[in-house]
């Protein structure tokens, strides 16, 4: 039976995730702009596009499958695709994306899991060689920061290229899953201009053993970049302040810890020391992209989960830990995390889940995973949150 802190977490988690307004905040953005010709890419993508919809507006929506549209629009083609890893149907985005942006003015709204939902390999690397470079990265735990100017270095789109293709002007408002990302890094920068270059790519690559040739991008001083501009709508950040309101409306005294891109098995010891400083009536909350290594054997599994089936045997009693994914998948999980204590299972049968990739069934079983009917709608990174009642 679940334990009043973890109820509270629960609950605090869901409200706030249906609670961030993500279209009011383009609404907000866009006024007094043009807003007739949109294109939407992401995870996020159909509810910015609902804070834009004009009438007689055309629009070009990308998302992956399984996300609610909620929405209907005559004007608007939608365009399904793939994520993690690009298939045919990413190649098939990104030319419908070029053939849209060549027809003047665009207003372009990105957010994470662009990267892989329109997809164009460069010359001279094909879509299965380009599928095999990211997963390897993916699987090495390489930050997504980092993965993202390979995904750059690789394409024919990224890195402000596809601004580039654009015939006219483009506004790109940008709904952020990279902590402290510049807008290069959100869905690898389709529209924006690129600062780092091909040397930047063959280090990262060189990094992990991987090679591949990799192409230069727009770069800030570019006569094209100057018909791009850029402005954010939403930060992993903003999502901490919204998590933050809702636990301070329960009465809790909260605060927040800087964003954190650790791997899992240090955020497991370091939350275990923090949740021992916990008063009751506290919580800690905290904007957190974990890096994970993934067995190539593995099972049901995701960070969250991961990170929530490592830390909950080191917590004091007395003390909740959430470990939520906004976007509402945590990796091959079957959740959206997890909300754990110290009582949660045995610690053994979590350190046999962690060293099998397969924390998504031991939470199913515990009834600690946080349930999930698929894409939430939002992408700002994870969300870790430790609480005293």
């Amino acid at each position: 039976m679940s334990s009043p802190a973890e109820l509270l977490l629960r609950s605090a988690f869901a409200r706030a995730v249906r609670e961030f307004d993500v279209a009011g905040r383009v609404r907000l953005a866009l006024r007094g702009v043009d807003a007739s010709r949109v294109l939407a890419i992401g995870k996020t993508a159909p509810a910015m596009l609902a804070g834009a919809l004009r009438e007689h507006q055309e629009a070009l929506l990308v998302v992956p499958d399984g996300i609610s549209i909620g929405w209907s629009a005559p004007t608007t083609r939608i365009m399904i695709s793939d994520h993690p890893l690009p298939t045919a149907r990413s190649v098939a985005a990104a030319e419908a994306a070029l053939a849209f942006v060549a027809r003047g003015d665009v207003v372009a709204l990105v957010s994470g899991g662009a990267s892989s939902l329109v997809a164009l390999p460069a010359q001279g690397i094909d879509l299965e060689k380009k599928r095999s470079i990211v997963d390897a990265l993916l699987r090495a735990g390489v930050p997504v920061r980092d993965i993202n100017v390979v995904r750059r270095h690789l394409s024919r789109v990224k890195g402000g290229q596809l601004g580039a293709a654009c015939t006219g002007r483009m506004l790109t408002l940008i709904a952020s899953d990279v902590l402290s990302g510049g807008p290069e890094d959100i869905g690898s920068g389709p529209t924006v201009p690129d600062p780092t270059t091909v040397a930047d790519a063959r280090a990262l690559l060189s990094r992990v053993g991987l090679d591949a040739p990799v192409v230069e991008t727009i770069k800030p001083s570019d006569p094209r970049a100057q018909r791009l501009e850029h402005r954010f709508v939403a930060r992993p950040e903003d999502f901490v302040t919204k998590m933050r309101e809702v636990l301070e409306a329960e009465g809790l005294t909260t605060f927040d810890l800087p964003p954190t891109e650790d791997d899992v098995e240090s955020l497991a010891h370091a939350y275990a020391g923090l949740a021992a400083s916990l008063v009751r009536g506290q919580a800690l909350v905290r904007a957190a992209e974990p890096t994970v290594v993934v067995p190539v054997k593995h099972k049901q599994g995701g960070r969250s989960s991961h990170l929530a089936a490592l830390a909950a045997p080191l917590l004091p009693e007395g003390v909740a830990l959430l470990c939520g994914a906004t976007d509402g998948v945590d990796g091959s999980s079957g959740g959206a995390g997890a909300v754990v204590t110290r009582t949660s299972f045995d610690a053994g049968a979590a350190a046999s889940a962690a060293r099998a990739f397969d924390t998504g069934k031991l939470h199913a079983r515990a009834g600690t995973m946080l349930e999930s009917t698929g894409p939430s709608g939002l992408n700002l990174c994870d969300i870790h949150v430790l609480v005293r009642l």
